[in-house]
């Protein structure tokens, strides 16, 4: 049974499995984790995922990370944007694909397809925003809880913060 389809006007590299899709064509002031200038954010890079959305009949990409609640359980909580999907329906939040470890092996980018998507979640629900459409007039954010367990093979990290008096 199929439940829809859609098309695709251009970017079908970065929606293809085992593409390095945008990896490289990030802004002067985003530094890959990968290299020197990241090496102090070994853990918090792991919190970090791609994420292929699913808004009505839309498709796009987008990132999120894994945030810890305040009982410090790792409950599978992602924080991403609202502007990510919050226009998104049961049915479509169903169809999110959540790619873990997506990076480049090392501070150069990739020169062909990879494997950099084999750690994959399907589904998730959302939990909170800050709005109910994905134009965004106040803040920008969605929090969702992914529908199945992170396999520890992923090694994932679950970012947060503290109130403690330390500066970060």
């Amino acid at each position: 049974q199929i439940g829809g389809s859609g098309y695709l006007y251009r970017g079908l590299n970065q929606l293809l499995e085992k593409d390095a899709g945008d990896l490289g064509a990030s802004e002067p002031c985003e530094v890959n984790a990968n290299c020197s200038e990241g090496s102090s954010w070994g853990d918090q890079k792991r919190s970090v995922v791609k994420i292929k959305v699913r808004d009505g009949s839309l498709i796009g990409l987008c990132s999120g990370a894994l945030v810890n609640n305040t009982a410090q359980d790792c409950k599978n909580y992602l924080l991403t944007a609202q502007h990510c999907g919050a226009g998104a329906t049961t049915s479509n939040l169903n169809q999110w694909v959540f790619y873990f470890n997506f990076e480049a092996p090392g501070c150069s980018t990739p020169g062909s397809a990879t494997a950099l998507d084999d750690q994959t979640i399907t589904g998730c629900v959302r939990r909170a925003a800050s709005g109910t459409v994905s134009e965004v007039e106040l803040s920008d954010f969605m929090l969702v809880e992914l529908n199945k367990s992170i396999p520890a093979a992923y090694n994932v990290y679950y970012a947060g913060w503290t109130r403690a008096g330390t500066s970060s």
